[in-house]
């Protein structure tokens, strides 16, 4: 899991309201997307939650939702522990959070919404004390 990511010194957390998360476009240019589907929506259109899990995507399970690799901006990411205590920690020089572009599009394929899914992977080892997910880092 991943609940926070800092950027430029600004923090931006899941849990908050219209939560967005910072994209590097293939410009080079970074565009704020909406972080995956909030859990208090009463239509979700995509799947609840922050996170795709890798092992989901290779299995199909985002299939339906277009999904395209993408790099979110991040200089450091939050783990929450089971006592609810944040743990921030640093993204390597050089590397991205790898996340996932979701797409939704109404008949005649017109694009209706897009949310960014961070792409966890296992905890490294030692670090399953503090969560047992980890966002996927790539350069």
């Amino acid at each position: 899991m991943c609940s926070a990511i800092e950027y430029l010194g600004k923090r931006y957390y899941f849990k908050d309201e219209a939560a967005t998360l910072p994209v590097l476009l293939t410009s080079g240019l970074v565009e704020m997307v909406q972080w995956g589907q909030n859990f208090a929506d009463k239509e979700p259109i995509f799947p609840r939650g922050a996170c795709a899990r890798l092992d989901s995507v290779h299995k199909g399970k985002w299939d339906r939702y277009w999904p395209r690799p993408v790099k979110i901006e991040a200089d450091k990411f939050m783990e929450r522990d089971s006592k609810r205590r944040e743990h921030w920690f640093p993204v390597p020089h050089g590397g991205h959070i790898q996340g996932l572009l979701a797409s939704h599009f109404e008949d005649g394929g017109i694009l209706k919404a897009q949310a960014v899914f961070v792409v966890t992977v296992p905890s490294p080892e030692g670090f399953e004390v503090i969560h047992d997910r980890w966002p996927r880092i790539v350069e």
